[in-house]
């Protein structure tokens, strides 16, 4: 029998396929990938055949080109947001697929906060004129009111423990995924361990928006403090207008690099060999790399998304680390640069355990799959 056929469009979301990437690991799955312009330049998986689009129309030329058993969209609810798609457009690319017979399935980055909140709004405290505010965050209340109802009888996929009774879920857990990077360490032959920091654009903007350059000042000082050690060395991953500036004040410093945005695979790498990944985003979709690889993630802030209402906050850590307290500490206090002393400093290691254990009671891409195929669409009303 042949393998299944899934077709995944991404939106601009790198997150969207770093769930992917460990959905379809070692999977016998016939993968496609179409991605956005944006996404393509760092698609380095030659093994998967992919191709791009820009509107529906390319999109629908995939399909038939293709010819899936499952479509996923990762995420439908984020081609509008990321100005891809219009709202109604992904509507009827949607039934186009359910009018084909083909079974369509979608991520859902916010965990159905908003549909279990109805009366919860948009916090941009990024926009600093009132009215501007408030008109963006009805307008972006309107927009997940929308995707909310288009997608309430499509199936939903997590890459965590999260079910609601507002939608079918999945919840998925690849047991084979970290074979890639088994027997890894994030202490290299040499003795070497390799810090890695993670700071996306949005993130950036948070943190200079709240600490001008004292945020910058603060990431030298810890930056320097870890380099004291001379088993350590440093990567950071970070825009441009960062990076250009430290590189300046470590220059000729060979422990600390400054890589660009990595492709998919490069990326995934990096983190399957570090000791300690920092991130400024509790949401990060590459925690997932340090669950299955056994890299030891600390979080220097809760990040963009997050602030986007308390309450999703909450639900993030009622869901995604399943209650428990996620390993964190401030940039703007000296750091222990010995990364065992830190790490258990943090109990990094035990919440890791925990939330491996919770996550791997999910079940298995080709269960999940099994199940869609014999769900057909519903009515192509």
């Amino acid at each position: 029998m042949a393998s299944p056929r899934l077709l995944f469009f991404f939106s601009n979301d790198f997150g969207e396929v770093v769930n992917a990437s460990l959905f379809l690991a070692a999977q016998p799955l016939a993968v496609h990938f179409a991605l956005p312009p944006r996404l393509l330049a760092y698609q380095d998986r030659p093994d998967i055949p992919t191709r791009s689009y820009t509107d529906v129309a390319d999109m629908r030329s995939i399909v038939a080109e293709v010819e899936p058993d499952i479509v996923m969209l990762c995420s439908g609810y984020l081609f509008s947001v990321n100005g891809l798609i219009e709202p109604d457009a992904v509507a009827s690319f949607v039934q186009y697929l359910k009018r084909a017979g083909i079974p369509v399935v979608t991520t859902d980055p916010w965990l159905k906060f908003w549909k279990l909140h109805p009366q919860q709004t948009f916090a941009l405290d990024l926009v600093t004129d009132p009215a501007k505010r408030a008109s963006w965050a009805r307008r972006l209340r309107a927009l997940q009111d929308y995707l909310d109802n288009l997608f309430a009888n499509v199936p939903h996929l997590y890459a965590m423990p999260f079910s609601t009774p507002v939608v079918t879920s999945y919840a998925f857990f690849n047991p084979t995924a970290a074979q890639e990077f088994s027997g890894m360490s994030g202490t290299d032959a040499a003795g070497v361990d390799r810090w890695v920091f993670v700071l996306s654009e949005e993130d950036l903007k948070v943190q200079l928006f709240e600490h001008k350059q004292a945020f910058v000042e603060a990431l030298k000082m810890r930056f320097r403090e870890i380099l004291s050690v001379p088993e350590n060395c440093i990567s950071l991953i970070a825009p441009d207008r960062l990076t250009r500036e430290l590189a300046n004040d470590f220059s000729g410093e060979d422990r600390i690099t400054f890589p660009p945005f990595l492709g998919f695979a490069a990326f995934r790498a990096l983190v399957a060999g570090a000791k300690i990944v920092f991130y400024w985003n509790i949401l990060s979709a590459s925690l997932q790399y340090c669950l299955y690889y056994g890299t030891s993630p600390v979080f220097l802030a809760f990040g963009h998304q997050a602030r986007l209402n308390e309450g999703l906050s909450q639900h993030v850590i009622e869901h995604v680390y399943q209650g428990a307290n996620p390993p964190s500490m401030s940039l703007f206090t000296p750091i222990e640069p010995v990364a065992d002393r830190l790490l258990e400093k943090l109990d990094t290691e035990s919440v890791r355990k925990f939330l491996h254990a919770r996550y791997a009671e999910n079940r298995t891409p080709l269960d999940i799959v099994s199940d869609i195929l014999r769900s057909q669409p519903g009515d192509a009303a």
